[in-house]
């Protein structure tokens, strides 16, 4: 059996760090497994690669080139994909094409963790986001009482 090599953000990242980096309460997580569109262009990494990190809220698409596939939430897109459906349990590389991945539906989040596309605004925390399951929190802040 031949050894598997992770890419060298693969190796840099976690492959389950989510639940600490989202704050997700895991005992309310829901998920669904979905297609991302590739060349989503939330960050280039210095390899130019187009990154989608965790905690980006998706919307699905059901009209134009992106149909049925998942994309960044826009909310001024008009092909589906502006009412967010969930968010990305994982950072996904999507220069390499449409790739499958896991998209939190329900549970609880940091609301300062999540990522949208330029000019759309992210709901408030003590919310919850509109079109899922998935409460916005607050982050905790360090020394502040219970």
């Amino acid at each position: 059996m031949s050894a598997i090599t992770l890419s060298n953000y693969h190796q840099s990242v976690p492959l389950y760090p989510t639940r600490e980096i989202l704050g997700a309460n895991p005992y309310a997580l829901r998920f669904v497994t979905g297609k991302i569109q590739q060349n989503q262009d939330v960050s280039l990494d210095a390899n130019n690669a187009y990154l989608l990190p965790i905690g980006s809220i998706v919307g699905l698409a059901s009209s134009g080139t992106n149909s049925g596939y998942y994309v960044l939430w826009n909310s001024t897109a008009a092909d589906g994909s502006q009412t967010p459906v969930g968010v990305l349990f994982e950072s996904m590389d999507t220069s390499q094409g449409v790739q499958p991945a896991t998209i939190m539906t329900g549970g609880s989040v940091l609301q300062d963790k999540l990522l949208a596309a330029s000019g759309t605004t992210i709901p408030p925390a003590g919310t919850i986001l509109t079109g899922t399951e998935i409460q916005l929190e607050a982050s905790v802040v360090p020394g502040a009482p219970f």
